[in-house]
């Protein structure tokens, strides 16, 4: 058997370095973040705490618009491509805007009537019981799903209302088939560090169990974002154009900066996902709250919910807005 490494008194350990960055780079003090990270990321001993280091000192490099820095720690841990440096570092919200694509994606503002707007921020406030009673943020992915025709509420209430605008910009998709069901689920994420949401396709995951190697994962006609609270620093939601064919390849990307009453809508086979954002201390730190719908086109395969720890419950006029495009991904230099 090998002795233990001993910890010197008084010395940080490398997960502390990490918790202590995470706190200074949301607080807006970039260079103590980079300080404690690359601490922690010299580590000479090899472990997952200083491989999440050392992915978090690259990250920030990114986002500071270091990206050659970046690169050389990404290589540490043996990446070949990242997403495209003005991405990461949002250079890229300041240039053109695009009005999105017919039949990929396409956003639109003042999506919601108000009064429905209004109901839907309360209901998923930050103290309100939905959080609670699912012990949110859960260890998986969980979502609901119900007919659209079904007696009106809340959730088929704004899904209506956005079928409307998915008729109106995914005609191709939707000449053959009909919605019939409504996906639904909820993202409550603070601003910086924990602000990201990894790339994924939206799939029937329970169907997934059962599909043959060659079928194409069942997914929503249409998937949709909306956007109900955001900080002025909030993170950026990214489509791209790959799809589920096992050929496709990302080439192009959309992003969509949040607003309040912002829809945001895509073909529903897309990869996504959020670009995590760097905080100011100087803004707002409201979290960016989100509803996401999935509009399918036949009912997707449902499981009983498990029972949460706690108990409960287990886990105006609309105007088209123009969105930011541009190449996904790029290949790290040697």
């Amino acid at each position: 058997m090998g002795k233990l490494a001993r910890r010197r008194p008084g010395s940080v350990s490398v997960k502390e370095l990490v918790e202590q960055a995470k706190s200074a780079k949301d607080a807006g003090n970039n260079e103590s973040a980079l300080e404690k990270l690359l601490q922690a990321a010299k580590r000479k001993v090899a472990s997952p705490q200083v491989q999440i280091a050392i992915y978090e000192l690259a990250l920030l490099y990114a986002q500071l618009g270091r990206h050659e820095d970046s690169d050389q720690w990404l290589q540490q841990l043996g990446f070949a491509w990242k997403l495209n440096p003005v991405v990461l570092d949002s250079s890229c919200l300041l240039g053109n805007r695009s009005q999105g694509e017919s039949n990929l994606v396409v956003a639109f503002d003042n999506a919601l009537p108000l009064q429905l707007l209004a109901a839907l921020q309360e209901a998923f406030k930050p103290d309100a019981a939905f959080w609670t009673e699912h012990g949110y943020p859960t260890p998986s992915f969980f979502s609901y799903n119900q007919p659209i025709e079904q007696d009106s509420n809340l959730i088929t209430s704004a899904a209506r209302c956005l079928e409307r605008f998915a008729a109106e910009s995914f005609g191709k998709i939707l000449a053959n088939d009909r919605v019939v069901s409504v996906e639904w689920w909820a993202h409550s994420r603070p601003s910086g560090s924990g602000s990201g949401h990894q790339l994924h396709f939206d799939l029937d995951e329970v169907d997934l169990k059962t599909l043959e190697e060659t079928a194409i994962p069942k997914h929503p006609l249409v998937s949709c974002v909306l956007y109900l609270s955001c900080g002025s620093s909030c993170s950026t939601t990214m489509v791209t154009d790959q799809n589920l064919e096992p050929q496709s390849r990302a080439k192009r990307a959309w992003l969509c900066e949040p607003k309040v009453n912002r829809a945001l809508l895509f073909n529903g086979s897309l990869l996504h996902g959020v670009i995590p954002n760097l905080a100011s201390a100087s803004e707002s730190q409201e979290p960016r709250t989100t509803l996401m719908l999935g509009l399918w086109g036949r009912q997707p395969s449902c499981s009983p919910p498990p029972e949460a720890p706690g108990g409960g419950l287990g886990p105006g006029a609309s105007q088209r807005r123009a969105l930011i495009g541009h190449p996904p991904c790029k290949q790290l230099r040697a």
